[in-house]
């Protein structure tokens, strides 16, 4: 089973719902977690901005975590996010609300930690995790549709 790249852009401080994520998935066989950051568990960490884009675009997924969006890292972290624009497959929204961070249309998954349990789709699609990713970066039959809720 070839080895699946997730490229998490990370803010430098712990995030839980980042932390979390990483830690889980850096215990499953078939994926390397990289990361502009070593902060949130991550193991394999590229420091140079260059590096960085280069590294995602080659990755088989990019996530951003949204904390990684605050305004203290505008200069830090915003260059990065800027240059991979379109290329994002998974927003990890960890905030507090209800509302979210970014527009999840926009993502292949979004993953919500506090959700509006009114909101029960988007587009046609039951809200919830998508199990098809999380299949498809373990080599199992992606023509599953699972659903669970958060």
């Amino acid at each position: 089973m070839k080895t699946k790249n997730l490229f998490v852009i990370s803010p430098h401080h712990y995030c839980h719902s980042t932390a979390t994520l990483v830690e889980g998935l850096n215990k499953s066989d078939g994926i390397k977690v990289l990361s502009n950051t070593s902060h949130n568990y991550c193991k394999n960490t590229v420091q140079n901005l260059k590096t960085q884009i280069q590294v995602a675009e080659m990755a088989d997924y990019v996530m951003l975590s949204h904390s990684a969006l605050e305004s203290k890292y505008k200069n830090i972290i915003g260059p990065l996010v800027s240059e991979l624009q379109g290329k994002i497959d998974i927003f990890l929204d960890g905030s507090d609300y209800y509302t979210y961070e970014d527009d999840p249309n926009k993502y292949k998954l979004y993953i919500k930690r506090e959700l509006n349990g009114s909101i029960l789709e988007i587009n046609g699609n039951p809200v919830g995790i998508m199990l098809r990713l999380l299949f498809s970066l373990r080599k199992i039959d992606t023509s599953l549709n699972l659903m669970f809720p958060i």
